[in-house]
C-alpha cells in the first residue's frame, strides 16, 4: 500500500475507547470504557462476516477496516466506536512514518 491515502475518503467519524477495570466493595471487577481519542475521521471498509463458536454458540464475526490519521497509544485492548456500535481491535498497521493507521476490527453479533 502506498503512503498516500485520499483524504476525502476519510468521511466517517469514529472514537477509540480504552477499558478501565475497577473493583467494587464486594471485590467484583467491572470494566468501564473511556475515550482515548474522539472526533477521528476514518475510511471504513468491510470484508464480510464469518461464523465462529464462542461459549457454545455460533457467533457471526464481522471484520471491518478503519483507516485514519495516526493516533498514538492505540493497543489491542481498545475498541472503535462507530454509529454506537463497538468494534474490537484485532490488528494495528502503521503506514508511513506514523502518518496513517489501519485498524482491523471485529464486531460480534452477540453484543
Amino acid at each position: 500500500m502506498s503512503d498516500e491515502i485520499n483524504i476525502g475518503s476519510l468521511d466517517r467519524l469514529i472514537s477509540i475507547q480504552k477499558p478501565t477495570t475497577s473493583t467494587d466493595s464486594d471485590g467484583l471487577r467491572t470494566v468501564a470504557w473511556s475515550n482515548h481519542a474522539t472526533g477521528l475521521w476514518a475510511n471504513i471498509s468491510d470484508s464480510g462476516a464469518n461464523e465462529k463458536e464462542e461459549d457454545d454458540q455460533e457467533t457471526a464475526i464481522n471484520k471491518t477496516f478503519f483507516t485514519l490519521r495516526y493516533v498514538s497509544g492505540v493497543t489491542y485492548k481498545m475498541r472503535v466506536v462507530f454509529n454506537s456500535l463497538n468494534y474490537y481491535i484485532t490488528s494495528i498497521k502503521v503506514i508511513g512514518r506514523n502518518r496513517w493507521i489501519i485498524l482491523t476490527c471485529e464486531k460480534r453479533d452477540n453484543e
